[in-house]
């Protein structure tokens, strides 16, 4: 294949192209981090907002001969035993001839540092915890693909398969694209020929809507191409080969910030909603709030949306009325203000009954060594009740699931509390392996009968305020936290300033 690369000044930062001629018999196209989770959720929108597009690229590089070579990096575990994975471990291994290759740091968002890079202009910055989950699902993993450990592997199979180019694709353009083992700078080092798909890259720093996304993985891909390696337009090539099909869809909109139904972005008062579709300039984009479908005659977008109550937006791009790109969905939630500080504390109150998968009444009176009860004004680790890196004084902390039962106090008629899942886990190397699969949902009965519910709470998700008016006469209050993850480990949740509020009347 005749490929045109780019490449840039690296003192004025003038583009200029030139051919490379590559043999996918001898060529790899690799992938980093193509993960299924990612602490930031904007992050798994914009990323995420890839993968289809990305696993069409490598559907049609198979065709042409090239070898895939996933790499998970972190998150091989899930891959250990299939053969993919082991036909790489097997080779025997060859040191790195070269240091990783040197290059300037990448230029800073538009925004600033903040929050450790979190992309959710203007809402709740996400606390970064380390995930999990290996490869997203939309990533198709083909029976003669490889699965890479590390950048000794990738080498070692290089040179002993006759691997003459890598062509470089993956997430995060500035980060683990370019630093992980396996990345760009330690391959150009070891002395491979290295590319860079720059159509097939996400940057992850800070920014200030969705253009300014897209203008800071433009910036890091200049960067790579003043400093690291040359790039190519992948669906550019594919389409020269005839093996790109432009009829199928696989691009959604760019939004920022993102929510996902099992993951809404949480805001207090209101919310700039921004959106862009960078891959056609002639797309107009058009939205709903009513989970209906977009159409051409649905309200154009033309400024960011300001959003001050929840919602689900809807949007599209649409050319010559046409869709051009995916259905784009995403879920904003509002959150109520936290609630009044309770006259009655739930911690001072004896419960009526407490069960916990792990922690049984009658099993504990017996057995030495069970598992400790729900704990009272501590979480149930033993560690302070923590919530957004906040300590609380007052509360109960249990692991999921379970249910506390409590009479309710003469002359009260609200029920209040904040609640979310326990913070003590981010000690332990920000959670690593689990992040992704910790979540949980709060429910508040009074005498059998569901009055409020949060929505799924995850590590590091602002606390979701309870207020509930209890009906008169209601007698006994039953609060349930039931995981609502993939796993059942370390689901540690917290009511915290939880307890009652006296009636007026009653007062």
């Amino acid at each position: 294949m005749e490929m045109v690369t780019q490449r840039r000044d690296p003192h004025t930062g003038q583009a200029f192209t030139c051919p490379k001629t590559i043999d996918p018999a001898h060529a790899a196209l690799v992938v980093i981090d193509a993960w299924a989770y990612h602490w930031c959720i904007t992050w798994c929108g914009l990323a995420g907002g890839r993968l289809l597009r990305l696993d069409h690229a490598l559907g049609a590089a198979r065709q042409l001969g090239f070898t895939i070579v996933h790499c998970p990096t972190d998150f091989i575990h899930p891959y250990l035993t299939k053969p993919q994975r082991q036909r790489m471990a097997a080779l025997p291994r060859m040191p790195l001839p070269g240091a990783a290759a040197k290059a300037p740091p990448f230029p800073e968002g538009e925004a600033g540092p903040r929050s450790q890079g979190c992309l959710c202009s203007g809402t709740h910055m996400c606390i970064p915890n380390y995930g999990g989950g290996g490869i997203d699902p939309r990533i198709t993993i083909a029976d003669d693909d490889l699965i890479c450990a590390d950048g000794v592997e990738l080498f070692t199979w290089c040179k002993r398969h006759d691997i003459t180019h890598l062509v470089y694709t993956g997430f995060a353009t500035n980060i683990c694209l370019t630093g992980k083992p396996e990345g760009l700078l330690a391959m150009v080092g070891a002395g491979l020929d290295c590319v860079f798909a720059r159509d097939m890259t996400e940057a992850h720093g800070t920014n200030t809507g969705a253009a300014s996304a897209n203008r800071y993985t433009a910036a890091c891909v200049a960067h790579v191409e003043k400093h690291v390696a040359p790039t190519i337009d992948l669906v550019s090539e594919l389409r020269r080969a005839d093996r790109w099909d432009d009829a199928a869809i696989v691009d959604p909109l760019r939004i920022v910030p993102w929510g996902f139904a099992d993951r809404p972005c949480c805001f207090d008062r209101s919310v700039n909603v921004s959106m862009t579709f960078p891959l056609d300039a002639r797309a107009t984009l058009h939205y709903t709030l009513d989970r209906s479908e977009p159409t051409p005659q649905s309200p154009r977008y033309v400024e960011p949306l300001v959003l001050e109550d929840s919602a689900v937006v809807r949007a599209a791009a649409f050319v010559e009325g046409r869709q051009r790109s995916l259905p784009t969905e995403c879920h904003y939630l509002l959150r109520s203000p936290a609630p009044p500080l309770p006259e009655v504390s739930l911690s001072d109150l004896a419960p009526a009954k407490m069960l916990m998968a792990n922690w049984i009444e009658w099993w504990s009176d017996q057995a030495k060594g069970s598992d400790p009860p729900p704990q009272t004004n501590l979480a149930y680790s033993g560690a302070p009740l923590t919530l957004r890196g906040v300590r609380y004084a007052r509360g109960m902390g249990v692991a999921a699931p379970a249910e506390l039962i409590y009479a309710v106090p003469p002359e009260c008629d609200r029920f209040v509390a904040q609640v979310g899942l326990d913070e003590a886990v981010l000690l332990r190397d920000l959670a690593r392996g689990l992040g992704a699969h910790l979540a949980a949902r709060f429910r508040v009965f009074a005498d059998g009968h569901e009055l409020a519910a949060s929505p799924i709470m995850r590590l590091g998700t602002p606390p979701w305020p309870f207020d509930v008016t209890l009906p008169l006469g209601s007698r006994v209050i039953s609060l349930i936290v039931t995981p609502a993850g993939d796993s059942a480990l370390a689901h540690h949740a917290n009511w915290v300033d939880a307890g009652f509020i006296r009636s007026v009347a009653g007062a």
